[in-house]
């Protein structure tokens, strides 16, 4: 399916069907991250990451990079080996994939119902953590995507089951992508945001932000696409991969034909 892709020249901008065909797959949980200045390519394997934060102001590029990791996953598996629960409150974001048999129940922007959502997601962590490791490798990876995560985050439940999780729930196939463009001191705790070891940060509006988020000089990321990607190991200056509304709804569609 990556032939459903483009394969052009953005200036600045990284075609995701060319990091896609340059992969070295080394799990269907693989994605593209980007390509950093000596023309590099890096990726993301969430086998070994259970949560992945995303940060940077509107138009800066993430939810680009979003669209990226979730149709590279698409491309990757079946829905009977992947399922996403989307938490979208603005409903535009993650509007494409709706439809689609990979997502589990309906779309959810209330904090009410993305709380229960997150109830949903911790029963079936402490069941497959109680399982042993043969029976959770024939279950679906599921994957947790919170769109702008600044409403939910003020609901203390929701952040509680959060971190009850984020820290291990990898080993037993469920995984969280967290989005925000306002990661503010008053929303965001603190020691949460240290739990999550994998955060890419594109443009920030000031030092402040940077610092909460703990990725300096993120403030100064002027070009679309242009990020930081940092954990234990690694601090990385990248370009994301860029896909086209044009392109997403082609796989999308495809998928929903086939």
């Amino acid at each position: 399916m990556i032939e459903l892709l483009e394969k052009y020249e953005t200036g600045s901008s990284v075609s995701l069907r060319e990091m896609l065909e340059s992969q070295q797959i080394s799990s269907n949980l693989e994605v593209p991250l980007g390509q950093d200045k000596n023309k590099k390519n890096h990726y993301l394997d969430f086998e070994k990451i259970p949560c992945l934060l995303i940060t940077g102001e509107t138009g800066s590029g993430k939810s680009v990079f979003l669209d990226s990791l979730i149709i590279s996953l698409l491309l990757r598996n079946s829905s009977n080996s992947l399922k996403f629960i989307l938490i979208d409150p603005k409903k535009v974001e993650l509007n494409y994939y709706r439809d689609l048999d990979y997502i589990i129940g309906d779309m959810l922007s209330e904090p009410k119902e993305s709380n229960n959502a997150l109830k949903v997601v911790k029963t079936e962590y402490e069941t497959r953590k109680n399982n042993n490791e043969e029976f959770n490798s024939k279950l679906p990876c599921w994957f947790v995507i919170i769109d702008e995560s600044c409403d939910l985050m003020k609901e203390k439940t929701s952040l509680n089951i959060l971190k009850s999780m984020i820290e291990d729930c990898d080993k037993f196939g469920i995984h969280f992508i967290i989005v925000t463009n306002t990661p503010y001191e008053d929303l965001f705790d603190k020691d949460f945001i240290e739990s999550i070891e994998t955060k890419i940060t594109f443009d920030l509006t000031s030092k402040a932000e940077a610092s909460w988020i703990g990725i300096r000089d993120s403030q100064d990321l002027l070009a679309p696409g242009e990020a930081i990607m940092r954990n234990k190991k690694e601090k990385l200056e990248i370009i994301t991969p860029y896909i086209s509304d044009k392109e997403i709804k082609r796989v999308v569609n495809f998928i929903k034909e086939n």
